[in-house]
């Protein structure tokens, strides 16, 4: 069977259009309904692009939680329910996404914010059940789920942490802060043996955070996060406070030579990146970075009694500006979506060139070549 991609994808911007701008909500779990089946067709068939995939789950989100809604009503309970269920198939089909695309910083941060916020949604329900003294969570079950956002964790730091998204320093820092958030969460409910190698991750955190090319304003930003995740996790953390002022000092001049190291790299790395940005700009397909600025969400106001816990709620109105622009827009969004041309394509080249060489002139890389 043939399949015309630019109809398929003509056909689920209409879709989403509709979806998007309906006030029934019958009507949009309609839209939704035929916009995700489209999308769910195209994956099975045609190759996929990073916002394509983003946009799968999103819409998938919204019909889950639109059609669970519609079935069980309004109450805060059910919301809960609903959310947490949307989440679940929000993050699975980012999973089947990042295992195509690994590289790409955006989708990374997508799918670690959405799986923080199902957490958020899971304690939610929990603290529900146990108010009206019905079983909640069991424990084995919220430490299965902390240690697969864990395992995400590591897989963005092993794909996009580690050196060639400088100019994607914006987004890398967001994942750095949201890991640094849950960190401060899971040390809240640690207890006894648990405390030091929770603390011993928010220690690795800065090593990789500060060997991590970040540019001028990354580095500033980057410096008062760690300043308030570390101040926070003392405060967490009041058994064996004696000795935190020397371990702060040792870690605090690790963080500095590697800085130092680290600024090397970037005026390197800085030139190839500007390039490659000049080359997707002037071809209309560079990502805004501007829209990932954190603009106050509503939702967020809820009164939490744990604020690390409020920290791995999702801010839904960053989202919006970058997986709805598509469906408000006359103009197709061009961005992460594979329309790079010749410029582009060089640029990138020439990058990729450089790491090769750079790997393998690397002393690490000769000496393996020489066993």
């Amino acid at each position: 069977m043939s399949y015309n991609y630019d109809e398929f994808v003509q056909s689920i911007r209409a879709c989403r259009r509709e979806a998007f701008a309906a006030t029934s909500p019958t009507v949009q779990v309609d839209a939704f309904t035929r916009g995700v089946q489209l999308l769910q067709d195209l994956s099975k068939h045609c190759p996929m692009t990073p916002l394509l995939w983003m946009e799968y789950a999103f819409d998938t989100e919204r019909l889950m939680e639109g059609l669970i809604s519609m079935e069980g009503g309004s109450d805060q309970h059910n919301g809960v329910h609903a959310r947490k269920t949307a989440l679940e198939s929000c993050t699975g089909v980012l999973e089947l996404a990042l295992a195509e695309f690994s590289g790409c910083a955006l989708l990374h941060l997508f799918y670690l914010e959405s799986f923080a916020d199902y957490i958020y949604q899971l304690e939610s329900l929990r603290a529900q059940s146990e108010s009206i003294g019905t079983v909640g969570m069991e424990d084995f079950d919220v430490r299965a789920v902390h240690a697969k956002l864990t395992d995400a964790f590591e897989q963005a730091w092993r794909c996009v942490g580690r050196g060639t998204h400088m100019n994607e320093a914006s987004i890398v820092s967001e994942i750095y802060k949201l890991h640094g958030c849950f960190l401060l969460f899971r040390l809240l409910s640690a207890t006894g043996n648990e405390l030091e190698p929770v603390m011993a991750q928010i220690s690795t955190l800065f090593n990789r955070w500060s060997d991590t090319p970040m540019g001028d304003d990354g580095n500033g930003e980057m410096m008062q996060e760690i300043e308030y995740i570390w101040d926070s996790s003392c405060a967490l953390n009041d058994a064996g406070r004696g000795g935190w002022q020397q371990r702060k000092d040792e870690l605090w001049a690790g963080i500095d030579a590697r800085r130092r190291a680290t600024s090397a790299l970037a005026s390197i790395l800085s030139s190839y990146e500007n390039d490659l940005d000049v080359s997707m700009s002037s071809e209309g397909i560079l990502f805004p970075r501007q829209a990932l600025s954190q603009n106050y969400d509503e939702s967020m106001k809820e009164c939490c009694v744990n604020p690390h816990l409020q920290s791995l709620k999702r801010n839904d109105t960053k989202w919006q500006r970058i997986l709805i622009a598509d469906a408000e827009s006359e103009t197709p969004v061009s961005f992460l979506n594979g329309l790079g041309g010749a410029d582009s394509s060089r640029s990138f080249l020439r990058y990729a060139r450089m790491l090769q060489r750079a790997y393998q002139e690397s002393p690490k890389h000769n000496a393996r070549a020489s066993v």
